[in-house]
């Protein structure tokens, strides 16, 4: 994908959150550059009492400094009163799996059949708090 392409996504994604989320929406600027952001909350489904992230997104160029940790530490902070935090995530996106597994999420076996033009498969991780410490 080319990085303009990827810079001018993050930037529509990251303004489509912040005005859906507009409290629960954090940004990484490097100078007045968007790089990243995460947008979470309350589990859409309110049957379940648990955080969700709803989006977390870091420019490619930017991947490695730390950035998505930050963003996802900070999540985490603001969603701690709850001891599970969700997430979906694309089936084929292993690049963000990876991310996902090494923060801590493992996946619970949810999936689900969304449109992206096409459809694609979602599947569902969970982050559960450690309470021992």
């Amino acid at each position: 994908m080319p990085a303009e392409f990827q810079e001018q996504m993050t930037l529509d994604k990251c303004r489509f959150y912040s005005q859906k989320y507009p409290e629960n929406t954090l940004i990484a600027l490097d100078d007045a550059k968007v790089v990243g952001f995460v947008s979470y909350g309350d589990f859409r489904d309110p049957a379940t009492i648990a955080g969700e992230i709803f989006a977390l997104y870091v420019l490619k160029d930017y991947y490695g400094k730390g950035i998505g940790q930050q963003l996802m530490q900070a999540a985490f902070a603001a969603l701690d009163g709850y001891q599970e935090i969700i997430l979906w995530v694309l089936e084929d996106n292993k690049c963000a799996i990876a991310f996902y597994e090494k923060m801590g999420f493992v996946f619970d076996n949810e999936e689900k059949v969304i449109d992206l033009g096409k459809a694609v498969k979602e599947k569902r991780m969970i982050y559960i708090r450690n309470t021992n410490s």
